[in-house]
């Protein structure tokens, strides 16, 4: 035979037998050494391709099912298994708990996988109603076990992503004939147990779908719930009240709803407008809302509460949602008021409450301004009810340690947590947001994105509010002061880009919005109006924010041509005169910057004008309005020249006021119309915020400059050459004993013998920086009088001589004035540096020796001192004796203390 024709047998490729090239033993050790993965596609591959293959494989099939129907496989040892397992943690510590739980839901977990596999649809009628008797059995001591730590934690890993048990328990009875479903449903013993477990697993949302369950079974459910007779008095009360609590609450048509209940529960928890980072719903709880308990029925509240909370449905799609709770009271301590609070029942009442979803899409929960009382109860939830609960909880004492968390200026954060963060910290930080955007900035009219100019945010909000209907006809607007707390909240939060402001006075609610790409328009839809700012606060932010201008309406460089002009009140000031100071081509207008003018026009006088519509209401007429504006408008170095010219700025404010709408407005091109579009919210996202100034900004034109600044006169645009540093002074080394040395933190500087100036202290004394001594009175050549001509400026603390090619004249050092009239002595006292005697010579500071040509006088003066002689040998001379301190005032001696028999 050809080698051709046996490569085709071995092929099989012409029908004919294939020659086998190898043994029966050479293919058992080839099969050994697939996995069963790759047997299965083999066997699969024969099977479809050979009958005689698919029929031994049918017929291998039917001898397991057989033989699977008459064996009865009993699963009640891994019931007690089970009991052993949880019961292990008796005893013990929570964390040892929290461990043996991770431990133990491992192993339950695999139980359940191995009574569901050995329980497949073609096993016995006894192994499929020995699987669903163990698995109750497991079902109801985990339920059981689940008020300690260990419990809870094997209820949690079991349930956290799936349902195992449940899902377990309908596998089997989905795997039953009808007969077999009859069969099981005749034992009327274990359908009630069945029903008992579905009542347990209600306290911790377990179980939900065993009703379904007995439905398959044909098991008629209904509303009858069995209780468990095992069950003692506690945990029957606690299911009770957790079976009312759990209803929802009634439909806002129903006579059972309250809405009262509902609008406490709007201010207890609302939703903030934009999400977190993550992209997920934040809903903010506000403690300092709760209710007096003594008042308040809790368990009614409690429903709708909850509801606030997204549905499940929501979350399961979901990725869940964060929470951040402000647990301060606002107001201040003596306005504040003692309410009964919640106790810790009804948090645990409303945490069993919540569904599994809830609790596990819980992502994290922020606790702001926490008392003593909230950590305890955080504590207590960590080492009894849930351990895990206890990783999402983050706990900061103020906003600014939020801020480090989340971006707080996305949330809508109730004015009482202003108020608690107010007591614990003076100011608000927030990265990357704090800052000046709308108070004392340089630009007081930011530019739109188009370039033209705009109203900044805060104005454009407050103005809003102010001028709404039922607002501006109260009496009194600008008159009435604010909480100044309050200012100062809503100031930082404007200069920090607080995007959600919210005004409110009786019934009118002013909301900002929000543009957020990808978002859209974001409104403040839910908010009770408590939490929100009145009327009067806007007004005063209003008259804050003309205070705080860098350069103000009415500079003090115009005081003088005011008074010139306008001082007289017989002066009268028409309209030409009005129009050419708010002209922004009039060079000699007293209002001096361009910017003033433009605001003025663009906001100021529009707004009183149409406040002073409504002065029958408000009582404020443009005389009013004008006192309460002019302190605002001057802002000048000496307050009683503000107080003189605050005359003539009413005046002339009155007068613009009152020609504003008839006469000034036509003239500039402007009406009320014009001012309400500027009042609008801006097209451009950009626009809603106003820029963050920066830092260097502030310093470079508030901070004052330290020292001597030396300028350049040369214009021309060449870079000068900058200077080399000078290199460190070298530091005197001592002798001691005749042994060169280090030099010593308090040895004398060695006298330079060709610079006489360098006499001082070397810069090894201290290494701070100090302020060097304005003369050196060093004896030299053997007087202690010092030539001023041959000085230059230089201190043993100075790193080198000043420039002197500087053209800006510097003040000499003062001289040294001897006394003429007293011969000079030397003290005998030596001075703390050895090696120094001081006379007693007097430095003159002051304007008597300013110009040079003085000083060089004072030099020809006669000297008096005498000569002191310079050490410089290498051993120290003794020191002198101290002198004899002179007698102290006798004092009378205290008395000595009572002794106590």
């Amino acid at each position: 035979m050809s080698s051709l024709s046996v490569k085709r047998q071995r092929a099989n490729t012409n029908g004919e037998k294939a020659v086998p090239s190898n043994s029966r033993d050479d293919y058992q050790k080839i099969i050994a050494t697939f996995d069963a993965s790759t047997l299965r596609d083999l066997l699969l591959a024969a099977a479809t391709q050979s009958s005689q293959v698919a029929a031994q494989v049918v017929a291998r099939q039917n001898d397991i099912v057989d033989a699977e129907k008459t064996k009865v496989i009993d699963f009640d040892h891994f019931s007690k298994g089970v009991w052993h397992e949880m019961a292990r943690g008796g005893g013990s510590s929570g964390s040892r708990q929290y461990r043996l739980g991770l431990e133990v839901s491992v192993t339950v977990e695999e139980t359940i996988a191995k009574i569901k596999e050995q329980s497949p649809s073609h096993s016995s009628f006894g192994t499929k109603k020995s699987a669903l008797v163990t698995l109750r059995k497991i079902a109801k001591t985990i339920v059981l076990s689940g008020n300690d730590t260990m419990g809870h934690e094997v209820i949690n890993q079991l349930y956290q992503d799936g349902e195992p048990l449940d899902k377990a328990m309908h596998y089997v009875v989905d795997g039953m004939s009808e007969d077999e479903r009859n069969e099981m449903r005749s034992d009327q013993e274990w359908v009630d147990k069945v029903k008992e477990l579905v009542e347990l697993g209600r306290n911790h949302d377990m179980y939900e779908t065993l009703d379904q369950l007995l439905e398959k079974l044909g098991v008629e459910v209904g509303g009858d719930r069995i209780q468990n007779p095992e069950m003692d008095i506690g945990t029957v009360q606690r299911t009770t009240s957790v079976k009312q609590a759990r209803k929802i609450p009634p439909a806002s048509t129903s006579n059972d709803y309250s809405g009262l209940l509902a609008k406490l529960a709007a201010r207890i928890i609302y939703p903030s407008p934009l999400p977190s980072q993550n992209d997920l719903p934040v809903f903010i709880l506000n403690g300092a809302a709760f209710p007096d308990a003594k008042t308040t029925d809790y368990d009614a509240l409690l429903p709708y509460v909850l509801s606030r909370l997204p549905d499940d449905e929501e979350l399961i799609g979901g990725h869940g949602y964060e929470v951040v709770f402000f647990a301060g009271a606002g107001g201040s301590a003596a306005t504040q008021t003692k309410k009964g609070k919640p106790n810790w029942q009804w948090f645990m009442q409303a945490y069993h409450i919540l569904s599994r979803v809830k609790r596990k899409k819980l992502q994290k929960l922020y606790i702001v301004h926490d008392k003593s009382f909230i950590r305890v109860l955080i504590e207590f939830f960590a080492s009894v009810v849930s351990p895990k609960f206890r990783k999402k909880i983050i706990n900061v004492s103020t906003l600014s340690g939020l801020a480090l968390q989340i971006p707080i200026e996305d949330l809508l954060i109730p004015p009482s947590a202003y108020l608690a963060d107010r007591r614990k910290s003076a100011a608000i930080y927030a990265p990357y947001a704090s800052g000046r955007r709308a108070f004392g900035v340089q630009n007081a009219l930011p530019l739109s994105a188009d370039g033209s100019v705009r109203l900044p945010r805060v104005l454009r909000e407050t103005t809003n509010f102010i001028i709404m209907d039922d607002n501006i006809k109260a009496e009194g607007i600008f008159r009435v002061s604010a909480r100044a707390q309050t200012v100062e909240i809503l100031r930082e939060a404007y200069d920090r880009g607080q995007k959600f402001v919210v005004w409110k006075e009786i019934n009118t609610v002013l909301a900002s919005s929000y543009y957020r790409e990808g978002i859209g328009h974001v409104w403040v839809e839910e908010l009770d109006q408590a939490e929100g700012y009145e009327l009067h606060v806007a007004a005063v932010l209003i008259k804050l924010w003309y205070k705080e201008l860098k350069e103000p309406i009415v500079p003090s460089s115009s005081y003088q041509g005011l008074e010139k002009y306008y001082g007289s009140p017989d002066v009268s000031l028409e309209v030409p005169q009005l129009s050419a100071m708010l002209s922004t081509d009039d060079e000699w207008s007293p209002i001096r910057s361009k910017t003033s003018r433009q605001i003025l026009k663009m906001h100021l006088l529009p707004l009183l004008s149409r406040v002073a519509t409504f002065q029958d209401w408000n009582q404020m007429t443009p005389e009013n309005l004008a006192v309460c504006f002019a302190p605002s408008l001057l802002c000048g170095p000496d307050p009683i020249e503000d107080l003189k010219m605050s005359t003539i700025v009413r005046r002339i404010l009155v007068a613009m006021i009152v020609h504003w709408e008839s006469d000034l407005a036509p003239l500039f091109g402007t009406s009320f119309e014009t001012f309400e579009d500027l009042l609008r919210l801006p097209e451009a996202a950009e626009d809603r915020e106003d820029p963050l100034e920066e830092a260097r900004m502030k310093y470079s034109d508030e901070a004052q400059s330290v020292g001597i600044t030396l300028l350049d006169n040369d214009d021309s645009d060449e870079e000068t050459e900058t200077q080399p540093a000078l290199p460190p002074r070298p530091r005197a080394a001592t002798i001691i004993s005749g042994i060169p040395d280090e030099p010593n933190l308090f040895d004398v500087g060695v006298i330079s013998r060709t610079n006489p100036v360098n006499l001082g202290l070397s810069n090894a004394i201290s290494p701070v920086r100090r302020k060097p001594s304005p003369f050196d009175n060093t004896p030299l050549n053997g007087m202690s009088h010092i030539d001023n001509s041959n000085l230059t400026e230089t201190s043993p603390s100075d790193a080198g001589p000043l420039n002197s090619t500087s053209p800006v004249r510097r003040k000499p050092a003062p001289a040294l004035l001897p006394l003429p009239r007293y011969s000079s002595i030397i003290s005998d006292r030596p001075s703390l540096l050895q090696g120094i005697q001081y006379s007693n010579t007097v430095p003159i500071e002051g304007n008597d020796f300013e110009e040079e040509r003085e000083m060089n006088d004072a030099d020809s003066l006669p000297l008096y001192e005498e000569q002191v002689q310079i050490y410089n040998g290498l051993t120290r001379p003794p020191p002198s004796p101290l002198p004899v301190a002179e007698p102290s005032i006798q004092r009378k001696p205290l008395p000595k203390p009572a002794t106590w028999g």
